[in-house]
This record gives structure tokens, sequence and C-alpha cells, in this order.
């Protein structure tokens, strides 16, 4: 988790914890209107995801590693 530092006035500060949600860009270069499932769908080759649930089931794919991978 990280901490955002907040100026509420000058003498007075407030740390908040902002929650860090990374984001996930697949690249499938062989199908570039892959579907896998209802809810996962690549536009032009590329799936964009801040859900990790979701990541893994992209890895569970036969075609991860093989044409389907994390973008650089």
């Amino acid at each position: 988790m990280a901490f955002k530092k907040k100026v509420v006035s000058e003498s007075e500060e407030q740390v908040e914890a902002v929650e860090s949600v990374a984001e996930f860009a697949v690249v499938c270069n062989r199908f570039k209107e892959l579907r896998i499932g209802k809810e996962i769908k690549f536009e032009n080759g590329l799936f964009k995801t801040t859900d990790p649930k979701v990541i893994a089931k992209i890895k569970a794919n036969d075609g991860w590693r093989v044409f389907i991978h994390l973008r650089d």
C-alpha cells in the first residue's frame, strides 16, 4: 500500500493510505480479436485489466507464452 501526503493547512498535514492498483497489459500476436471465456476479449491484439484473477485465467490458456504474453 502506498501513502500520499495531503496538506490540509500550513500547520496540519494528513496522510492517506492509497491502494495502488497494478494494470496488466497482455498481447496476443496471432489472434487480434481473441476471446477467452465471456470476460476476456482482445482488441487489436491487446487486453488490459487490473484484476489478477483474470490474468490467472489468461495464464491458464494453452496459448500462454506461445502467442499470448505480457506486454513489455
